[in-house]
């Protein structure tokens, strides 16, 4: 490595759980002159602002923990453990370390050092981190978004197979191997991380805010995902010669579509026809907004609905409209014992679902930047957003498994997909959505299937509180509603990792800017 002086009397804050990436950047950082501190869970940023007088780098390294353990096994001690307690630490450092630094008013840079896999395709084998990695990615670009102005630059550094890292390799049915080069002479190594690091953190990347940047030596995207020893690049070279797409080695097969190539996934999807057949579909969040409305429609078109939602008036007024066979109970969905109870429930009676549209879901209160959001509100939309769709998978899943079918849909937003102003905590729990169904789909057996959906732009509730007068323009969930319905039921197998949108609901057509 090149050593410098690039960060003389700069103050570098290394947020990274004492973690060998986190070594290796600190040793890189003083040998450019950088004075470094190490920055634990119970520490204060106030503390370490006060002593040094500013803070002018804040780098966090997200840890890639909870190996082999299946999505629909993890305990909520381990989500709390290993997610959402160093992502919350990471929220509220990185925010207050921003606010810090526009006070001073001389610019700074956040730099978040994340695993590519993890982060960007979700991993078979560390599902617990590619929810991290993909929120903190999300909370990076948001940042970006929001402290530009204060000449705070916000980065992503996405580190691939590192053959120097004690954990990194391949698991095989002869044990652990390394990973090897593909497209380039060599892979990825610490001091190439700690060298990306640098430069995007010093004045030399003073144009970039919001990029990213990949470090991996090609092996993310290279043949050691498809050599037949990774349970995720199998997963998906399977789906892929099922689907007659051009494989790895070159060669072409036959397409089974006959849509042409410019048609979206869902542009596809919509052209099939819906079962002939009545299904039953669990639905949560059906109190209100699109949760009530595919009630009132599943039913109109004679499928059978399994719901739920937090109001017991809500409930008992379900179930005064519909009787048998439909089922309405009152549960908190962030509460895993009050799902597995439901669950069991509806076992013993022989009921479990074809389809599961986990539509809950809260916008929250604080429409405020990044470093003015409450801990209580990024924990409640973590605990609501994220938490009931993993709790009611953790309970219906495993029934359906033994019948080997069932679809599960989980609801994300465009603000899943994409950044705004003032929705931080929103953001960043869709896009954790999104890599819960990534994670999830490359878990099932081929005759289920697990996607995101983005609902489209839709005249909620909820929506309204956001787009102001402007919400008057856009779709009603009841009409909504008749056009998902029969667009949801439409998927199948073949779907199994797509993040879909309903046809023809997701034209933009203005809104009133936040005050």
């Amino acid at each position: 490595m090149t050593h410098y002086q690039r960060f003389k009397n700069c103050i570098i804050v290394l947020f990274g759980e004492n973690s060998v990436l986190e070594h290796s950047l600190a040793e890189a950082f003083r040998q450019e002159g950088g004075t470094v501190v190490v920055l634990n869970r119970q520490d204060s940023v106030e503390a370490i602002f006060a002593q040094y007088g500013r803070i002018d780098v804040f780098v966090a390294i997200p840890p890639k923990t909870n190996p082999d353990i299946a999505l629909t096994d993890i305990a909520s001690t381990d989500w709390k453990t290993r997610c959402f307690e160093y992502a919350e630490a990471f929220f509220l450092f990185a925010g207050k370390t921003a606010s810090l630094m526009s006070q001073r008013q001389e610019g700074g840079v956040i730099l978040a050092v994340c695993s590519a896999s993890a982060a960007q395709s979700g991993s078979d084998q560390d599902v617990c981190a590619s929810i991290l990695h993909a929120s903190i990615r999300q909370f990076i670009r948001s940042g970006a978004v929001h402290w530009g102005l204060h000449r705070i630059r916000c980065q992503t550094l996405f580190y691939g197979g590192l053959n120097d890292l004690p954990d990194e390799g391949v698991n095989t049915p002869n044990g652990r191997i390394s990973i090897q080069p593909s497209y380039l002479s060599q892979c990825a190594t610490l001091d190439d991380v700690a060298e990306a690091a640098l430069f995007l953190c010093s004045a030399d990347a003073a144009f970039m805010s919001g990029d990213e940047l990949n470090v991996d030596g090609g092996t993310c995207v290279g043949s050691n995902w498809y050599s037949g020893e990774n349970s995720l690049g199998n997963a998906m070279y399977s789906r892929m010669l099922e689907a007659g797409v051009m494989t790895f080695d070159g060669s072409k097969q036959q397409p089974v579509s006959t849509t042409s190539e410019e048609e979206t996934d869902s542009e596809q999807i919509s052209y099939r026809k819906p079962p002939d057949t009545p299904q039953t579909v669990l639905v949560t969040g059906v109190s209100r907004g699109l949760g009530r409305a595919l009630t009132d429609r599943l039913i109109s078109e004679g499928h059978t609905v399994l719901g739920c939602a937090r109001s017991k008036q809500a409930i008992d007024e379900l179930r005064k409209i519909y009787g048998s066979p439909h089922h309405f109970e009152a549960v908190d969905l962030a509460d895993r014992q009050q799902v597995v109870v439901w669950a069991e429930s509806l076992k013993s009676q022989n009921i479990v679902p074809d389809f599961i549209m986990n539509n809950a879901a809260i916008m929250g209160d604080e429409p405020y930047q990044v470093w003015k959001i409450s801990a209580e509100c990024f924990q409640e939309m973590f605990k609501i957003n994220v938490m009931s769709s993993v709790n009611t998978i953790h309970a219906f899943v495993p029934m359906m498994l033994q019948r080997m079918k069932g679809i599960i849909i989980n609801f994300s937003s465009g603000w899943g997909r994409e950044v705004a102003t003032r929705t931080a905590p929103y953001c960043v729990s869709k896009w954790g959505i999104e890599a819960l169904s990534r994670c999830l789909a490359v878990e099932l057996p081929n005759k289920m299937a697990c996607v995101s959906l983005h609902p489209g732009i839709i005249h909620t509730e909820s929506m309204a509180k956001t787009f102001g007068r402007y919400a008057t323009r856009y779709p009603t969930p009841e009409e909504w509603a008749m056009v998902a319905v029969p667009f949801l039921l439409s998927l199948t197998p073949q779907d199994n990792g797509k993040a879909i949108s309903v046809p023809g609901m997701t034209e933009f057509r203005g809104m009133a800017r936040p005050s």
